[in-house]
């Protein structure tokens, strides 16, 4: 089964801190998104993790949603200061 699922950078807004300039640090980010995504690799039930745009693509042998998000939800967890969970779907 396949899985979309939406991330962004999180911003000094999104930290709770006002801030005139926002942190942009895309090599910060892209290096969180690396580890998430090698992070993903290493799960026995997903098959391929492909991210495109801030949209992480799964292939996982599971096919009940609830089952999926349960075995990955940790790894956001981890990276809830660099990273903000948008959605996840089950796409076709």
């Amino acid at each position: 089964m396949n899985y979309r699922i939406k991330i962004r950078q999180l911003t000094d807004n999104d930290l709770g801190r006002d801030c005139q300039f926002p942190n942009t640090d895309s090599e910060n980010y892209i290096t969180h998104v690396d580890s998430l995504l090698e992070s993903l690799r290493a799960i026995e039930t997903i098959d391929t993790v492909n991210e495109i745009g801030g949209t992480i693509i799964i292939e996982s042998q599971l096919t009940d949603k609830d089952d999926f998000w349960s075995s990955i939800k940790f790894l956001f967890e981890d990276e809830k200061e660099n990273i903000k969970f948008l959605s996840a779907e089950q796409v076709a």
